[in-house]
């Protein structure tokens, strides 16, 4: 009896899986300030510029103005990826303080598992960042 009963059960079991809304499979917890400190190749405060949609990634790639950096020299903007499903999200304008990787190639990435957030939401974050490890390595001086 049940085996008759799977040929009628499956298409509604089916039709339940895709009308389930999508679930996101990025889990993870805020990193300490010392870890994201430690996993971090650079940290930069600043304003982001300009995000243009990468579906290679499903994803971003984000202009960045940097304001203050540690860990590298900072340059006055970068470019960084944010992808899958794990990507940070953000808006044209937010302040943020950002946990960069290196890529082998150079170039820059971060995803919302290593410890970004908004300037405000970021200052005892930036606040140990200063008096942990001393002046940034990069004040980027804004001309008038």
């Amino acid at each position: 009896m049940p085996q008759k009963c799977l040929p009628l059960l499956a298409p509604i079991f089916l039709a339940g899986v895709l009308a389930a809304p999508h679930a996101e499979a990025c889990r993870c917890v805020p990193p300490s300030m010392k870890s994201a400190y430690r996993a971090a190749a650079l940290i930069a405060q600043g304003t982001v510029v300009d995000i243009f949609p990468r579906p290679d990634i499903d994803g971003y790639m984000v202009n960045f103005k940097v304001q203050r950096s540690w860990k590298a020299p900072g340059q006055a903007m970068i470019s960084f990826t944010t992808g899958t499903d794990c990507r940070y999200e953000t808006q044209v304008g937010d302040q943020q303080l950002l946990f960069f990787t290196k890529a082998p190639d150079g170039s820059l990435a971060t995803d919302r598992c290593m410890g970004n957030g908004s300037v405000e939401a970021k200052a005892a974050e930036i606040v140990w960042l200063t008096k942990q490890k001393g002046v940034p390595a990069a004040q980027v001086r804004q001309s008038r």
